[in-house]
């Protein structure tokens, strides 16, 4: 009989608690149906706005249609030339100066490698490596650049030894970037 009697008061425990719980579900779903109409309120009146403030601003009839004046050809020339000598002239001094340095050249059985160094994180770059060792003897290499974590590389140039001869080269390594330049000369000995 006395199980009975607990049994009893936990279903009437239970029961009671019931109405709270179904209203803390139903105000949850209220909260969320209130945003969800308040934000899609929102977007609709923005939408409105917008498609009325496009309907004032391209008005058919206010478009010209006729040809242009000799003054409005004068004024579309004038600024096409500003246009074209602004873009000349700061093409060729917007390059900030990088810094390159050659960091090793190494010689193995086949190859000349030569590795750098450069100042400026740059991965759209190119380097132009020009060696001489006198006016007959030239070779060029150009490859890309690699950007690192804090500086840039350029991808390694490797020169068959069968391309030189002993002796010391002038190396004169040139790197251009889209937002900066720069170069460096050094001499190589090759054995």
């Amino acid at each position: 009989m006395k199980t009975n009697i607990k049994t009893r008061q936990r279903i009437q425990k239970s029961l009671k608690s019931r109405p709270f719980i179904l209203g803390i579900i139903v105000f949850f779903i209220l909260i969320t149906l209130a945003i969800f109409f308040y934000i899609n309120r929102a977007s609709n009146t923005k939408a409105d706005t917008t498609t009325q403030r496009l309907d004032n601003t391209t008005n058919v009839d206010s478009i010209n249609l006729t040809p242009p004046s000799q003054e409005e050809q004068d004024n579309g020339n004038s600024a096409k030339k500003q246009s074209v000598e602004t873009n000349d002239s700061g093409a060729n001094n917007s390059l900030s100066s990088a810094t390159i340095s050659v960091t090793s050249s190494n010689q193995t059985d086949s190859y000349l490698q030569i590795r750098t160094q450069i100042n400026r994180i740059e991965s759209n770059g190119t380097c132009s490596l020009i060696m001489t060792k006198d006016s007959s003897n030239s070779i060029y290499r150009t490859v890309n650049t690699q950007a690192l974590a804090s500086t840039s590389t350029c991808m390694g140039f490797n020169i068959p030894l069968s391309d030189l001869s002993p002796g010391q080269w002038k190396v004169h390594l040139v790197y251009t970037g889209s937002l900066s330049s720069g170069f460096v000369d050094n001499i190589i000995e090759v054995e």
